[in-house]
């Protein structure tokens, strides 16, 4: 039989569990990523999934499970995405800038799926998932602080030793997430190229100014988003 430890089907009993996982991540990003994850029942995600409830209560136990383990998931490839696009990336300034929010958005929106997932389905479902979503949001912020003191010694730039960013990384974190929320729920016109020129200024003008690089990328027309020709006349 199927659950007696021996192989079925061509597959063993590891392989059909990852297989039954597998498939039940997808349909969550499916349904959760689309329908949403309030709307989603257990019986739907089965369903499509062509999973027996029983095998669902044996991987998760119960939607929120899923739900976690999905973003879990998102989160990892987000996160990869940002770390080998910055190790590709030229180390000037702006070029970190420019890779690393290239890679945090784009993941997220080319899969508008994903960051409905990232940014929308996990906000308030309860108080675990939401203590786990700002460990996310920290780790993220994390990664910005890393950068920015990789920037100030390799470009030499002296300030105070153990100047801590941790508010001003995470407001740029913040404040990026509520943007894609904006481009994924929100009534516009911006292409995901536009959005990540968005950010980017965001993140070019607060970190020469903390950096001590002064004024001139928040000046310099060049560097301006090409949505604010098209949308802000």
């Amino acid at each position: 039989m199927p659950g007696d430890g021996r192989p079925y089907g061509g597959l063993s009993p590891g392989e059909r569990k990852a297989l039954r996982r597998r498939k039940l991540l997808d349909t969550a990003l499916e349904l959760y990523g689309t329908n949403g994850y309030s709307a989603t029942s257990i019986e739907q995600i089965c369903s499509k999934a062509r999973v027996t409830t029983r095998h669902f209560y044996e991987e998760y136990e119960g939607r929120e499970q899923l739900l976690k383990a999905l973003y879990a998931e998102v989160v990892s490839n987000v996160t990869n995405n940002v770390v080998e696009a910055l190790a590709n990336a030229s180390s000037d300034f702006a070029s970190l800038i420019r890779a690393g929010v290239d890679a945090f958005v784009r993941t997220l929106l080319t899969d508008s799926r994903m960051g409905r997932i990232f940014c929308v389905e996990v906000v308030g479902v309860s108080q675990e998932l939401e203590i786990y979503r700002r460990s996310v949001l920290h780790l993220i912020a994390q990664v910005v602080q890393q950068q920015a003191d990789s920037i100030r010694k390799n470009q030499q730039i002296r300030y105070l030793d153990g100047l801590n960013f941790t508010y001003p990384t995470l407001a740029l974190v913040g404040g990026s997430i509520e943007l894609i929320t904006e481009w994924i729920i929100g009534d516009h016109n911006l292409s995901i190229d536009d959005m990540i020129d968005e950010i980017t200024w965001l993140y070019l003008a607060m970190g020469s100014i903390l950096l001590g690089l002064g004024n001139e990328v928040a000046e310099d027309p060049s560097y301006f988003p090409r949505s604010r020709t098209t949308t802000n006349k």
